[in-house]
Parts: C-alpha cells; structure tokens; sequence
C-alpha cells in the first residue's frame, strides 16, 4: 500500500513541478524568440541605413552593393525612380515576384500621409512593415526615400523574409534542450528522494503493524489448535450433559472462523513480504470451471441460489497458478453466495477478450453502493458497519486483489443490468 501510495504522490509530484518547469521554460523561449527577433529587426534596419548611405554618394555603382544584400545577408529590393519605374530589382531567394511587394509597398504608401512625398531633399527610412504576399509568407519590409548626389529623388523596398520561431533559436536549440533534459532529471530525482523521505515514517509505522500481525497470528495457531483439539474430545464423549454439546459446537465453529482469519492474515503477511511462490502450469481453464462448479454448487442449492457456468471459447493454453486462480474466484464466489438474496443466480463465466482470458463472477444481490466502491479492496472493510456477519472478516477482496497483482491481472468492478455486482479479473495468455 505504501509503495503504491509513494508511486502515486510521486508521479504527482514529478507532473506538477515539471509542468510548472515547463511552462516557466516555455515563457523563457517565448522571451528569446522575442529579443532574437527584435535583434533581427535591427540588423534589417541597419543594413537599410547603410543602403541609403552608400546610394547617397552616387548610384553609378549600385549593383555589387544591391548583390551582396541577396547573397550575404537574404536581403531582396527594388529600387525605382520617383515615378516608381523599377530601375533593378534583386529577389531570386524569394518565390514571390518583386512586383507583388512593389504593389504591397505601394498600397501602404497610399494608406500613410508621412510617404507621400514628392519632392524629399533628404533620405528617410520607414520603420519595419510586415508584408503578407499571396502564397501566405510573412515578410519584413522597409520603404526607403533616397536622396542622391545627382539631385534626383530614388525609391529602395527592402524585403527580408521574417524567421520562425525554430530558425531563431536554432543557434542555441541544443543548449535550451541539455538545459531543460538536465532541469527534468534534477526535478526527478530530488522528487523521489522528498517522496521518499515524506512517506518514511508510514512506511515504517505499517512494516511494524505487518510484524505484530504476522507474529500474533503465528502465536494464536498453537492455542487455537489446542482448544479446537479438545473441543473435538468433548463432543466425542458419550455422557456429555444434554446442554453442552451445543456449547462444544460452538467453540468449535468459532475456532474454525479464528483459524480461517488466521490463514487469510499469514497469506496477506507473505504476500506483503514477497515471500510467495507460484506454482505456474499449462491450467485447462474447462477444468477449472468444473472443480469450482461441483464446489459450490451444492452449497448454491442449500442457499437456493442458482449456479451457472459459462464457457462458449475454446481457449489456447494459459501458463498461471492453478491453485492461486483458484483461490482469487473462490473469493468471488464467496462474497456472491454471502451477500444474494434467495432465490437467486450466480453466474461463473470465462470468455477471450483481446488476448486476455476474462474471468467473471455475476450476482444478482444487491450490491456495492457507488461511495463504497473506491473502499472495497482496503483491508478489513465491510459494508455491514454492524458486522453482524461473522462468515467474512473483510479481507477476501484485498486478499485477491494482490493474488491478481502477482500473476500480472487486473480486477474490475461493474454494477450487473438488472441488479448485483459483476467482479472480473483478466490475465494475460502465455507467460503470467
């Protein structure tokens, strides 16, 4: 139980903190991406000054200046007189036609009073637009009023494709990912080791209830055999007094119950312990069915409570504890017979589902109330408050789920239609 628990807050754990990494991690690109991209923008814009500068001193020699911009840095342009006749234009990087971010260019100039200059006597740079062409690509560009040495008033669109997030950070992906891998690993293992240190103290509390419980059972079979040993003595005696062969009776069946709690408790301790060994075999589930038929159906008929097998599949061989097994539907049955009413049915089923082989035990009492269903399987609980039953102690559930765990089953509870409850449990075929 401890062990589960620990797994349990420690996957909690482990998914809180690494999501609030992760999200904190997250913002820290977000953040990055944001300076790499502000820090892109301003090389754009300096390339673009210095564009202007270089044009400034004469445009006799603009096409190596134009050419670099396209081979060094991905830099595309256009470059028009003052009736916007394009004079060059320098786009191969790009599938776009220039003349579609000419247009663009144009359309943002219409829509801005501040470039609808017509006689500039100096040079101006706009700020970065961002310019969408027709096969949805996101651009940057800047528009460039340049005035030259020769007296004549030039116009410069530069475009520069705008980087995705990846390509930003691209640089410095794989340092962002060691950092990140070495955070996760760090979160785990300081994890384990607080979980660890958390539940230590229950753990230990548990381990010492395991150890008093296995030795007092140890302890109590020898009396208990002692008193059911003369107890058998007593009701074999000839002259015993009219009234006391019913007190015999009793301490006799009373000592049985002690003894089959005793054994339920041993069987529980070595299971905790992981002292239990299986006997696995080739287990002919027809033949399984049958012994635990003629088992119980007699004890079904006193009831008057019906018994039904059934079995429609042919099933391939299944390598588990026979007697295991056997035991853990035993405990279904059981809990069946006690808790329907008369008359009634109890349906004992096997069936193939998804390579599993499904084991189901089917009554149709009146079942486990939906907020005492998460408590079943804890050890010692009853529904009956009152315990006035004294055939079941409130282990045979617990005692099964673990038979299950062991030999790699899963049990599940459903509500049966028409009433009762539906126990199953599913083991794997092959090796278990």
């Amino acid at each position: 139980m401890i062990k589960h628990l620990r797994k349990r807050l420690l996957k909690v754990f482990i998914i809180f903190i690494t999501g609030i990494f992760t999200l904190t991690f997250i913002l820290l690109l977000t953040d990055n991406v944001d300076i790499e991209r502000k820090s892109d923008q301003e090389f754009f814009q300096r390339m673009a000054s210095i564009t202007i500068f270089n044009l400034e001193s004469g445009i006799d020699n603009f096409v190596p200046i134009f050419t670099s911009l396209q081979d060094n840095y991905g830099i595309g342009l256009i470059f028009c007189n003052s009736q916007n006749d394009i004079i060059y234009e320098n786009g191969g990087i790009f599938p776009e036609k220039m003349s579609e971010f000419l247009l663009l260019f144009l359309q943002i100039k219409e829509s801005e009073a501040s470039y609808q200059l017509t006689d500039n006597v100096f040079s101006t740079q706009s700020g970065i637009y961002h310019l969408k062409s027709s096969l949805g690509r996101t651009y940057y560009g800047i528009a460039c009023d340049v005035a030259s040495t020769d007296g004549n008033l030039y116009y410069l669109y530069l475009v520069a494709k705008e980087k995705s997030p990846f390509l930003l950070l691209r640089p410095h992906l794989l340092f962002y990912l060691i950092i990140y891998a070495a955070a996760i690993l760090s979160i785990t293992l300081i994890s384990r080791y607080l979980i660890r240190k958390a539940v230590k103290p229950s753990e230990l509390s548990l381990q010492s209830q395991k150890y008093f419980i296995a030795s007092a059972s140890h302890e109590l079979k020898s009396p208990l055999a002692v008193i059911s040993t003369h107890a058998e003595m007593l009701s074999a005696h000839q002259n015993l007094p009219p009234g006391c062969k019913e007190t015999v009776t009793v301490i006799d069946d009373e000592c049985q119950r002690m003894n089959k709690l005793i054994q339920d408790l041993l069987l529980l301790t070595s299971l905790d312990a992981r002292t239990w060994s299986l006997n696995k075999s080739n287990v002919n589930i027809d033949s399984l069915l049958i012994s635990l038929y003629e088992k119980y159906e007699p004890l079904c008929r006193n009831c008057k409570q019906a018994f039904i097998i059934e079995n429609n599949d042919i099933f391939p061989a299944f390598y588990a504890d026979y007697d295991r097994i056997s035991q853990l539907l035993s405990i279904f049955i059981d809990n069946a017979i006690s808790y329907s009413g008369s008359p009634s049915s109890i349906t004992l089923k096997a069936e193939i589902k998804k390579n599993n082989v499904l084991f189901s035990v089917i009554d149709h009492g009146k079942g486990i109330p939906d907020s005492e269903k998460p408590y079943i399987y804890n050890r010692f609980y009853r529904s009956d408050k009152s315990r006035t039953k004294k055939n079941h102690y409130g282990l045979g559930l617990s005692i099964a789920l673990e038979l299950a765990a062991i030999q790699n089953g899963k049990i599940s509870l459903t509500d049966t239609p028409d009433g009762g409850c539906t126990f199953q449990v599913s083991f794997p075929f092959g090796a278990v």
